[in-house]
C-alpha cells in the first residue's frame, strides 16, 4: 500500500496544475471574484498553480482575474451600477444592448 506520508494533503493536490487552472477559470467571475480568491488561498499548491503561467500564457490566472475585475469595476463605475446588479442581469441596455458577460471587455 501507499505510505500515508506520500499522500496529498487534500484532493486538490492530486490534480495537475493545468486542471486546477481550468477550475479557476470556471470560478473566476470578475463581478464576484471571492470564490476564485478563496481557491487561491486554499493551500500552497493551489497558490503556486494559479500564480504560475501556463505554457504559452501571457498572464497567470490571478493576473487575468485582477485585470478582468478591474475592467468590471471600471465598467460598473462608469455606468453607475454595481457588480451585484450586473450579476443579476442578463442584458444591459445602453446605446446598444449586450450580454452581461461581455461587460468587462467594454470598459
Amino acid at each position: 500500500g501507499r505510505h500515508v506520508g506520500s499522500m496529498p494533503k487534500n484532493r486538490l493536490e492530486a490534480l495537475p496544475p493545468d486542471v486546477l487552472r481550468q477550475i479557476f477559470r470556471l470560478l473566476a467571475d470578475p463581478f464576484a471574484p471571492a470564490s476564485a480568491c478563496a481557491l487561491v488561498g486554499c493551500c500552497r499548491y493551489t497558490r503556486s498553480a494559479f500564480r504560475s503561467r501556463a505554457t504559452g500564457a501571457d498572464r497567470t490566472e490571478v493576473e487575468r482575474l485582477r485585470l478582468w475585475w478591474g475592467r468590471a469595476t471600471a465598467f460598473c463605475g462608469s455606468h453607475r451600477t454595481t457588480a451585484s446588479h450586473m450579476r443579476l442581469a442578463t442584458t444591459v441596455g445602453l446605446s446598444e444592448s449586450f450580454a452581461v458577460a461581455e461587460a468587462p471587455t467594454l470598459a
